[in-house]
């Protein structure tokens, strides 16, 4: 069910990216070297890989470069009610605490530019512009 290939250090693949001019991308990228880590990585997962189960938290916290995800619930009669879809360029997984009241799959093959969540909490913290591009982010993906 997972095929995921060994991701890349972002920088090789970040000059080629339509989304680098992302406030989020330049930001993590920016905090990432301040901090001596690596910054994005980016993973290649296969058609149904699920990144999220209903009540849990994500496997995977980025941005999504190509492909579409799923946001989906399980009725009570068993059958799949799709909620919502994610785009390339959306927020996906941990950008906001607590776990998600859906399941999040992929649709389609999809490329994930992912960060560490860790890190991304740090910066949160730092930096109010950091925390006010994802709230935008965030809003913008649920409206």
């Amino acid at each position: 069910m997972t095929m995921m290939q060994t991701p890349p250090i972002a920088t090789d693949v970040c000059a080629r990216c339509s989304l680098r001019t992302r406030a989020i991308c330049r930001a993590v990228q920016a905090g990432a070297a301040a901090a001596g880590r690596r910054g994005l990585r980016v993973r290649t997962l296969a058609q149904d890989w699920v990144l999220q189960e209903e009540g849990e938290a994500p496997k995977l916290t980025g941005i999504l470069r190509r492909g579409y995800l799923r946001t989906e619930r399980i009725l009570e009669d068993g059958r799949r009610c799709i909620v919502g879809l994610t785009v390339p360029s959306d927020p996906v997984g941990a950008w906001l605490e607590g776990a998600g009241n859906c399941t999040v799959s992929a649709a389609t093959e999809v490329e994930i530019c992912t960060f560490d969540p860790q890190m991304l909490r740090m910066l949160v913290d730092r930096d109010p512009a950091m925390r006010m591009e994802i709230l935008r982010a965030a809003a913008e993906q649920h409206a």
